[in-house]
């Protein structure tokens, strides 16, 4: 993607996930959520490597209280770094609007709104607004078809001023071509390990067996029910810099498509059509799904929402609320 500015009355900055820089106001915008987490990650390093006592706070658009935004969001006498993540842009409430349209002129240049639309039709005057401002910058984080994965990967790996051999891409995409999220950790994975450009033994020593912890295998093993290595994962994960809300809609969505399979008799290929779902996904699905009682998944579903309301804002203690919820699932909802 390259930078510019979108048509109409749009007066914003439209980048690319490599391109990002900080802003007052930062859009993150479409269905890919493995690129908006990705977005997230490099503004937070960036800022916290320049205000390592960066402020960071978690907004729901749509269950925001009035004047909750502008509370966080009020220039300070001390002149603080603030990161504010803001989720449900797709549905904000009326107060969240007021407050949203109110800050705007109030940004001083510590502070950052990052704010999270993952498609669809809701939040259109949330959208106009932000992209009507000459200091907001948009990432567009749209779904990658499987042809664009290669140079994705090459892009990332740019980014981080390294390289890698096309027959070692040509086996690491293979490997992990379900899942553009895993795709990511390992790719980093491999620039964290490797110097210079990145070979085809590398990769191959990667995908061998060696586990790397991202959200995708926390939630496997969770669903599978092995704890123990799910919980492990988890601490590892979050030690490493793995936002809790991440890891709890990864496991939720896994919850969701379990339920949404649960009892079908059609063949994996009927239900990914059926479904819009990856068929290896469904797979994975029905398979955990067998092991479980319908109530159990019900009650987990519910457990799920009190987990993600607790995450972006009602518990004081993160990394314990998706660990309670982790072991819960690993337990398949027999708490």
């Amino acid at each position: 993607m390259v930078a510019g500015k979108r048509g109409g009355r749009s007066a914003h900055t439209v980048l690319s996930v490599w391109q990002i820089r900080p802003a007052p106001l930062i859009l993150l915008s479409g269905k890919e959520g493995a690129i908006a987490d990705l977005a997230q990650q490099t503004v937070r390093r960036g800022m916290r490597s320049q205000h390592p006592e960066l402020e960071i706070h978690d907004i729901d658009a749509k269950l925001a209280a009035a004047g909750e935004l502008m509370t966080l969001a009020s220039p300070s006498l001390f002149g603080e770094a603030r990161l504010i993540r803001i989720a449900n842009l797709n549905a904000p409430s009326a107060a969240f609007m007021a407050d949203l349209e109110a800050v705007i002129p109030l940004l001083d240049e510590a502070t950052t709104l990052l704010l999270r639309h993952s498609g669809g039709n809701g939040g259109k005057a949330a959208l106009a607004l932000i992209r009507s401002q000459t200091t907001a910058i948009e990432v567009v984080c749209d779904v990658l078809k499987d042809s664009e994965r290669s140079r994705f990967v090459t892009d990332f790996l740019a980014s981080r001023s390294q390289r890698i051999e096309p027959e070692a891409l040509r086996s690491l995409i293979t490997a992990y071509a379900e899942d553009l999220a895993e795709l990511i950790a390992i790719a980093e994975q491999l620039s964290r390990d490797a110097s210079g450009t990145i070979s085809l033994r590398q990769v191959d020593q990667l995908t061998a067996g060696r586990v790397e912890t991202n959200s995708m295998k926390i939630a496997d093993a969770a669903a599978s029910g092995n704890g123990a290595l799910a919980l492990t994962l988890l601490r590892h994960g979050l030690h490493t810099g793995q936002e809790p809300i991440a890891i709890c809609s990864l496991l939720t969505n896994k919850l969701r498509l379990m339920a949404k399979v649960y009892g079908l008799g059609d063949s994996d290929a009927e239900l990914a059509k059926r479904l819009k779902q990856h068929p290896y996904s469904v797979k994975l699905a029905r398979r955990d799904a067998r092991n479980w009682r319908e109530g159990d998944l019900a009650k987990m579903l519910d457990y799920a929402a009190e987990t993600e309301w607790q995450l972006k804002g009602g518990a004081r203690n993160k990394e314990f609320v998706i660990e309670r919820f982790v072991l819960a699932v690993a337990k398949r909802g027999r708490i």
